[in-house]
């Protein structure tokens, strides 16, 4: 079983990025950090290994109250929903819950809590205006079918794995970061600045929560790490491009409409297409055509029609080529069967082209850079409304992307197949420097608590480093493979983003020394 989140390069290029142009190479981290000449200068980081020692009993003592208290985060549904907006609730009335349960908990905790306009929270120990934070989001995609264990739920298949949404992406490392801020305090660690934990709301659906925060609330960290991704440091993440296409699907006469997927970061797993047809004249027409596939489905729907469904394979959206896109397989039935009006076939044509050209190579935007390799494009969430069919569109670009060419070409090839661009919106890359002090401190702390040498990484999923300055991603996943689960799940279980997710607890409690320590060290040199 690997860690949901690996880095997409082993071979890490040693070169620099450098401004060139429009959405070239960007230092986001390192906006407002001291220039070169003036950074601090100082040597490796030595861990206390008292402090050390002190760290590891208190985290043994603690190891089960920890657990619980996932378990209590991952009892609260949050998915968050900006089209069930309320008054004072953003995200709808799941995320707003989650929020006031959290800040509560800090609270019970015995720190202070901060509501940031209902977006975020922040569960502050010491001063806020002069804080480091830990950042996590509380947020999680749908449930999605075929969980074999309670999705809202922690599940504790033994002394060292449980299951549950969220578990692993991100309350279990949030909570990891709310019970580094603990053990410091009990420690009775002097610190000259404050920490904090700062709760998000929309990290899976555009990272909102964090744009409003940082648009409208003038105290920001000096530094912050976000523990959702992996050790030892992820200093590079891909741009971004996010669209809302649309494409007429004619008569409607025996094609009715399309729909599946559950967000824009997740391969769909399933897709469904009502016909105009009986569930037999369907299947006759698949098997006329040669057509055999076991993901199809064709089911009756009232006395005339029927529904045809796909089932894929669900991934993240950074590593498409992982699943099965159900809209591939969907439209590509649809048509071999040979059942489609022009408008209609024209229509499943264009989708699965698009859909099956995982790397942008066909569409517009392909390109591979020794960082961040190449990048991906998914097509995550699909339905029909007055005849026309809508698809959302998550691709993640290789930083040596230029986002003004890779605008134009996505919006050439869009027309080419008859899509309309309802919006679009692009992201430019994050980028720290290797050199950067706090990214030597981290490595340095990484190194000396694990005594693992591995190498920094790019990535093509986002966290909230894209929108937060100074946030760097950090942990809590291991480069390595982690042992086998002690049941056997099915393919497409056990993922970030997938039924069934999973969570090693060693690791997280091995983040947790980490962060620590490192929360240690950024106090000395920011």
């Amino acid at each position: 079983m690997k860690r949901a989140r690996r880095p997409l390069n082993k071979e890490i290029s040693q070169k620099g990025f450098t401004k060139k142009g429009a959405g070239v190479y960007t230092d986001s981290c390192n906006e407002g950090a001291p220039a070169p000449g003036e950074r601090k200068v100082f040597g490796m980081p030595k861990v206390d290994p008292e402090f050390l020692k002190q760290v590891r009993a208190w985290i043994e003592a603690h190891k089960e109250e920890m657990v619980e208290e996932i378990r209590r985060f991952v009892q609260v549904p949050s998915v968050s929903r900006a089209d069930l907006a309320e008054e004072g609730k953003p995200f709808g009335p799941d995320c707003d819950k989650m929020l006031n349960f959290a800040l509560k908990r800090g609270e019970e905790m015995g720190f202070h809590s901060v509501n940031h306009d209902h977006y975020c929270g922040s569960i502050c120990m010491g001063p806020i205006e002069n804080s480091i934070a830990i950042i996590g989001h509380l947020d999680v995609v749908p449930p999605g079918d075929g969980w074999i264990y309670p999705c809202y739920d922690l599940t504790r298949l033994n002394e060292d794995w449980v299951v549950g949404r969220g578990c692993s992406d991100n309350k279990g490392p949030a909570v990891m970061g709310l019970f580094a801020m603990k053990m410091l305090r009990d420690l009775k660690v002097e610190l000259k600045h404050g920490i904090r934990v700062i709760c998000g709301l929309s990290e899976e659906t555009g990272m909102q929560d964090l744009s409003h925060y940082i648009a409208h609330d003038p105290v920001q960290p000096v530094v912050a790490l976000v523990p959702d991704a992996g050790f030892p440091l992820n200093y590079a993440q891909k741009g971004t491009l996010g669209a809302h296409i649309s494409i007429d699907l004619g008569s409607l006469k025996v094609l009715k409409d399309f729909e599946g997927g559950l967000v824009d970061n997740m391969v769909p797993a399933h897709a469904q297409a009502h016909l105009a047809v009986s569930a037999e004249e369907a299947k006759e027409a698949l098997q006329k055509a040669g057509f055999v596939d076991e993901r199809i489905t064709v089911r009756p729907d009232g006395e005339n029609g029927c529904v045809m469904e796909a089932a894929g394979l669900a991934a993240h959206a950074a590593s498409p080529d992982k699943g099965v896109s159900a809209f591939n397989l969907l439209s590509g039935a649809l048509l071999k069967s040979g059942l489609l009006d022009e408008g209609a076939q024209r229509a499943m044509r264009s989708v699965e082209e698009m859909s099956r050209d995982y790397f942008g190579e066909t569409s517009g935007i392909g390109c591979e850079d020794p960082d961040s390799g190449k990048t991906t494009m998914n097509l995550g969430v699909a339905y029909t409304k007055a005849g026309r069919l809508t698809l959302h569109v998550d691709c993640r670009l290789s930083v040596a992307s230029d986002l003004t060419q890779t605008e134009k070409g996505f919006r050439e090839k869009c027309a080419q197949r008859g899509f309309e661009i309802d919006t679009i919106s692009l992201g430019k890359p994050f980028y720290i420097d290797k050199k950067d002090p706090r990214a030597v401190a981290l490595m340095d702390v990484y190194s000396q608590v694990t005594g693992r040498n591995d190498e920094p990484y790019s990535m093509g999923g986002g966290t909230y480093s894209r929108v937060m300055p100074c946030a760097i991603t950090y942990g809590p996943g291991l480069p390595e493979d982690l042992p086998e689960p002690p049941v056997k799940l099915p393919e497409g279980h056990g993922g970030g983003h997938q039924p069934d997710e999973l969570n090693y607890l060693p690791n997280l409690f091995l983040a947790l020394e980490v962060y620590a320590a490192a929360l240690v060290e950024l106090d000395k040199i920011v």
